[in-house]
C-alpha cells in the first residue's frame, strides 16, 4: 500500500497566502503538499514575484473564493496531516464552526494537529466547541511578538490593531481624544479603563451579531461566552493559540 503524502491545509489563508507560500517554499518542505482555501480572491502571485519569482512551487494549491467547509466536504478521511487557521474561526457563525470541526476531525489523520490562533476573549468558547467536537485541546496565551513570529499576514494586521487599542487604552483620562472622552465621561483611571472594555465589547458585539448564523439561542449563548472575556485583550498577551489533537483510534 503506497504511503499517503504529508498534507498540510491552511484555512483562511489571506489575499496574499504568505504563511502557506513562505512554507511550500523551504528545501526542507519539498516532500509536502501545501493546501490553502480562502472565501476571498487570492493574490499570491503577486507575493511570489515580490520573492523575485515567476512559477507556482509544484507543492502548492491555493483554492481562491471557496469556503472551507464545502472543499473539506470533498476531502478522503485522514488525509491532511496537519491544518491551521490564524484569525479565521471569529468569522464563522457557532453552527458553521460545529460543521467545520466534524470535517477538520474527519480528514485529519489519527493524532494529527489542527492549529488556531485567535484573541484571547475566544480561547475558552472554542476550546469548549472543540473538546465537544472530539479533540484534545491544548491553549496558550502568547504576546504581540510570539504572535509576529508565526509569520502569516493576519499577524501583523492583528498586531497592529491591539496596539492601535492600547494606545487608546493608556491614555490619561484628561488627555483622551475628544471623540472617546466624550463617548464615556471618565472621571479616574478606573472609570476610564472599566468604560474602554465597555465600549470595546459593544464593538465586539455588534460585530459578532451581525454574522448570520449567531442568532441562534447556541449562538448568543457563544458570543456572550466571548464577550465575558473580552478583559483578556487588554493584557500582555492579549492573543491564544489553541492547539487541537485527533486523538489515536482506539485498538
Amino acid at each position: 500500500m503506497p504511503k499517503r503524502p504529508f498534507r498540510v491545509l491552511e484555512i483562511g489563508v489571506g489575499e496574499s497566502a504568505r504563511k502557506l507560500v513562505d512554507l511550500s517554499l523551504k528545501p526542507s518542505h519539498a516532500a509536502v503538499e501545501f493546501v490553502g482555501v480562502d472565501a476571498r480572491h487570492v493574490r499570491y502571485g503577486k507575493y511570489l514575484r515580490e520573492k523575485g519569482l515567476s512559477l507556482k512551487p509544484k507543492n502548492l494549491q491555493v483554492r481562491s473564493r471557496a469556503n472551507a467547509i464545502p472543499f473539506l466536504r470533498e476531502q478522503p478521511d485522514e488525509s491532511f496531516s496537519h491544518m491551521y487557521a490564524h484569525f479565521t474561526l471569529e468569522h464563522i457563525d457557532y453552527a458553521g464552526r460545529q460543521t467545520l470541526f466534524h470535517h477538520v476531525m474527519r480528514t485529519l489523520k489519527p493524532n494529527a494537529t489542527f492549529a488556531i490562533v485567535e484573541d484571547a476573549p475566544h480561547s475558552r468558547q472554542l476550546k469548549s466547541e472543540l473538546e465537544k467536537a472530539g479533540f484534545v485541546v491544548h491553549a496558550r496565551r502568547i504576546s504581540s511578538q510570539e504572535l509576529l513570529r508565526l509569520g502569516s499576514e493576519h499577524s501583523q494586521l492583528n498586531v497592529l490593531e491591539h496596539i492601535r487599542a492600547m494606545q487608546l487604552f493608556n491614555f490619561l483620562p484628561e488627555k483622551a481624544p475628544k471623540w472617546l472622552k466624550g463617548l464615556r465621561g471618565p472621571k479616574t483611571r478606573k472609570e476610564f479603563e472599566d468604560s474602554m472594555v465597555k465600549w470595546y465589547r459593544d464593538v465586539l458585539r455588534k460585530k459578532l451579531m451581525a454574522i448570520l448564523g449567531n442568532n441562534s439561542l447556541e449562538g448568543q449563548k457563544a458570543v456572550q461566552q466571548i464577550l465575558l472575556d473580552i478583559p483578556l485583550y487588554w493584557s500582555q498577551k492579549p492573543f491564544v493559540v489553541i492547539r487541537a489533537k485527533k486523538p489515536l483510534k482506539k485498538s
